[in-house]
């Protein structure tokens, strides 16, 4: 089960949730990757926000034009999958499945001129939102003029990102 999810990748709620989800208590912190122009081995942040009760999910995507993606919701939930761009190279589509068989298909179809973080929705197999946002860049498209710190907005109260 795999569901399209855009060019720079997000990731699905969590399935068997019982219950509202809890809200982040600390800090995202970004794993170690590497923006590598036009490198195989080049890789991405990508966050996203799953519906409106407050989960996120924080990952990377890994490659140049194709690849995979892979990363965690805020309640824990385990995701993986692929990423491409379309032919065109204007829109890329994404597949994830989590470990609790969740499946997120996100397509990114803008991008930020300023900082090159791809912009995609779509929709989880519990059919919740997904806005997901992805580049090399990501912190400081998510930093509001003026503010020294990004924060990513999932639901009532923002999550600061590091």
């Amino acid at each position: 089960m795999r569901l399209l999810f855009a060019a720079l990748l997000t990731a699905t709620p969590a399935a068997a949730q019982v219950g509202a989800p809890q809200q982040p208590q600390a800090d995202i912190t970004a794993p170690a990757c590497d923006y590598l122009d036009r490198d195989p081995n080049s890789c991405s942040r990508v966050l996203a926000c799953i519906g409106d009760d407050g989960l996120w999910f924080d990952g990377q995507a890994r490659g140049w034009g194709s690849g995979t993606v892979s990363g965690r919701i805020s309640d824990g939930t385990l995701c993986e999958g692929t990423w491409a761009y379309e032919t065109r190279g204007s829109t890329a589509r994404s597949n994830l499945v989590c470990e609790d068989g969740v499946e997120i298909g996100v397509l990114y179809t803008q991008q930020d001129p300023a900082t090159g973080t791809g912009i995609g929705s779509g929709l989880d197999s519990r059919g919740r939102e997904i806005m997901a946002w992805s580049g090399a860049h990501l912190l400081r498209f998510l930093t509001p003029e003026g503010d020294l710190k990004a924060r990513l907005q999932c639901g009532d109260a923002p999550i600061p990102i590091s």
